[in-house]
């Protein structure tokens, strides 16, 4: 390890130093063993008290050194510090049990010695990742900004278009939009980069900046949005990579610049970048680093979210949060891949599932990197009857369009025991939800690319929930019920878990957060049922009626759907091509205009 000169330099990534409106984030972004807390000051600088030492071994500035050494040729880096005062500055490997090892120690004035420490051999270094700790020496130290560079030269030009789909949410839109011209664009250190804002709902005014294009466009949903943004980007002819991004996913500036610095250097030219999705709700924990589509062979899961649950508040955690990526497909609130290696445009999902077919129908190499991330609100308090028949129908068209026969038959029967799940929980809107999802997967690709979009179907869904809201009596009486053992498990079953029975016991109200969370043989003798969270909360009441009806609509597919899978799958692989081509989607565009 030694100083050396500061160029020529390639931008890798550069520190984002705590900051007051991130103040519930502070562990992302560095630590203070000793205490003495401080955020950056209004213009971007971190001040470290005397005597005080910062910690950046975190998920925003630690350099993954075994994962940029995996994925690209890169073998020298070099830490780049600027500021002022007399610091102790330590560059230790991390391991996935937050173990450090010493690779270099410098004390130096900032002031006056601002080249670079350079790590060489990165291959060779133990550990998951880099991290940097700096120590105030003698007085207080001011650091104005810490960057890893590297002397390699990029492997390609990077120019990046970012395209947002949105309908009707303007206060999201504009603040994206805001991001990109105050931040985003013009700091961007290595890539051109440009904001194409498709606006399914046409209530945004266009920007005045000339870095963003609003492109009002028919409500076909996120498939019809994303392949509108992707089509303009590739018949600009100036942008080598597209970023798909939700309006109102949150993400730091760096993610976006250290997505297009991977990019350039990436040994894998096919390869695409999937961001994390954080919580906001408890922002250091972990939605997913990718995910995994399985349609084939033996698994217990069709879908998973890698990594899920992982809070990076620790060193260790965020080291182990790097290792060989096993996604198939990336989430569109975070997924960049190049345009060269788009073989196919998105299915017409309108919205869920377009993003897992277009990764997997791709075949894009998905590569994952800490510090690429987004914000985003969990996705149990959104359940609605609407949702449940746009993921069920989602999944079983997914199925259809990559697995074999046997997946096809096995999710078409978890399908239906979903649907009466959710009828013994008394749910009956989304037991209705998940059945219409398989009636209309059951007509074939032509429902979802001929038909027009299903606004008036996920209205008429959601208006289906006959709930009550609840009283103050019924709050006092919530309770969980824990799932019947013994001899009264056996009765639960044979009396249907209660519809068989129409006396309530007791007034106890049971509750979850959601249906799924009911253990569904535990509503015995109540009629009624609790579920939601915070103030939205909804009474349920049981009916013997819809209940009824609705399982003999269940039996009627079960007994039809069966022979009916060999042809469907046939026609959603045969005709799937036609469904995503360029052709398709330029003639919906204009037959919706």
């Amino acid at each position: 390890m030694s100083s050396g000169p500061a160029s020529p330099r390639e931008i890798l990534q550069t520190f984002v130093f705590p900051y007051e409106s991130a103040a519930d984030r502070v562990s992302l972004y560095a630590r203070w063993p000793d205490g003495g807390v401080s955020l950056a000051d209004a213009a971007g600088a971190l001040r470290v008290p005397a005597g005080t030492t910062v910690d950046f071994s975190t998920f925003f500035n630690s350099f993954s050194h075994r994962k940029w050494g995996l994925l690209t040729d890169i073998d020298e880096v070099r830490l780049e510090v600027t500021g002022n005062g007399r610091a102790r500055i330590v560059i230790a490997a991390i391991d996935v049990h937050g173990a450090a090892l010493p690779v270099a120690e410098q004390i130096r004035t900032l002031d006056l010695y601002d080249e670079p420490i350079v790590v060489t051999g990165i291959r060779s270094i133990p550990g998951a990742m880099l991290s940097v700790s700096v120590t105030a020496q003698d007085g207080d130290v001011r650091l104005e900004r810490m960057a890893w560079t590297t002397s390699r030269p990029a492997e390609r030009r990077v120019a990046v278009a970012v395209v947002i789909t949105t309908f009707r949410r303007e206060r999201a839109a504009r603040q994206a939009m805001g991001k990109f011209v105050a931040t985003i664009i013009p700091g961007s250190p290595r890539a051109d980069i440009h904001l194409y804002v498709v606006d399914n709902g046409r209530s945004l005014e266009a920007s005045q900046s000339d870095r963003v294009t609003l492109i009002p466009n028919p409500n076909l949903g996120g498939a019809g949005g994303f392949a509108r943004g992707l089509l303009e980007a590739r018949d600009s002819g100036r942008y080598t990579h597209v970023l798909f991004m939700d309006d109102d996913a949150d993400c730091e500036p760096e993610s976006v610049w250290r997505t297009a610095a991977l990019a350039a250097y990436l040994k894998d030219a096919r390869a695409a970048v999937s961001g994390a999705m954080l919580y906001t709700e408890t922002p250091t924990v972990q939605h997913e680093k990718g995910a995994v589509f399985r349609h084939s062979g033996s698994f217990d899961k069709f879908l998973e979210a890698l990594h899920n649950g992982r809070d990076l508040a620790t060193a260790g955690a965020v080291a182990s949060n790097d290792g060989a990526d096993e996604a198939n497909y990336g989430a569109w609130w975070f997924f960049a891949f190049p345009l060269a290696a788009v073989r196919t445009l998105p299915f017409p999902f309108f919205v869920r599932g377009d993003d897992i077919d277009f990764g997997v129908a791709n075949g894009f190499p998905v590569v994952t990197l800490n510090g690429i991330a987004a914000w985003s609100g969990g996705f149990d308090g959104k359940r609605t009857p609407a949702t449940e028949y746009l993921s069920v129908r989602a999944m079983l068209a997914l199925t259809l369009l990559h697995g074999d026969r046997r997946a096809a038959r096995r999710i078409f029967r978890r399908a239906r025991r979903g649907a009466v799940n959710f009828g013994l929980r008394l749910d009956y809107a989304s037991m209705q939800a998940v059945l219409e999802a398989i009636e209309m997967v059951a007509r074939g690709p032509r429902a979802f690319a001929h038909e027009p979009p299903p606004l008036e179907t996920l209205g008429r869904l959601n208006a289906l929930r006959s709930a009550e809201t609840m009283s103050g009596a019924d709050f006092d009486g919530l309770y969980t019920p824990r799932p019947p053992r013994g001899w009264r498990a056996l009765a639960s079953r044979m009396l249907a878990g209660g519809y068989l029975r129409g006396r309530e016991r007791g007034e106890r109200l049971p509750y979850a957060p959601i249906a799924d969370d009911m253990p569904k043989w535990s509503l015995l003798a109540h009629d009624r049922v609790a579920y939601g969270a915070g103030r939205d909360i909804l009474v349920m009441k049981r009916s013997r009626r819809r209940m009824f009806a609705l399982w003999g609509r269940a039996l009627r597919l079960a007994l039809t759907l069966g022979w009916q899978l060999p042809r469907l799958g046939r026609a959603y692989k045969d005709e799937a091509d036609a469904c995503r081509s360029e052709a398709y989607w330029r003639a919906r565009f204009t037959a919706d205009s």
